[in-house]
């Protein structure tokens, strides 16, 4: 009743007045907890990586207000269901919330930011092999 493995998810956001997009890939470990041997339910958690690519960092004279990629740190909460269909192959439905704390980020026009987060709330079918 309990899985655990790798995820990889990508999205990508906009800020307000900013016409690049902040593409953020996610790799993660995650678990995925079903509480009830005979029904689909489960929810499931994550930790890992995110690569945020199209951002400013802020005090960099080097980088003359050129966007780099930065890692940083990566969140996924959420729950579904799966519908078994044999022993080795199951389909699966579910809600998840992905995170990355993006910390301060900083504007072509020199204008600063803290504490950003990049939220990602996605539905998604997925095929499940055992």
């Amino acid at each position: 009743r309990l899985d655990f493995g790798v995820e990889v998810a990508y999205g990508t956001s906009k800020l307000e007045d900013d016409d690049d997009p902040i593409p953020t890939t996610f790799v993660m470990g995650v678990v995925q907890v079903r509480p009830w041997d005979r029904h689909g339910f489960f929810f499931k958690t994550g930790m890992g990586a995110g690569i945020v690519g199209q951002l400013y960092i802020p005090r960099a004279p080097l980088l003359e207000g050129r966007p780099v990629t930065t890692n940083t740190l990566a969140l996924v909460y959420g729950a579904g269901y799966v519908i078994h269909r044999d022993k080795r192959f199951a389909l699966q439905v579910h809600g998840t919330h992905h995170i990355a704390a993006l910390g301060e980020v900083t504007f072509p026009d020199n204008t600063s930011t803290k504490n950003v987060l990049n939220n990602y709330w996605n539905v998604m079918v997925g095929i499940v092999f055992r």
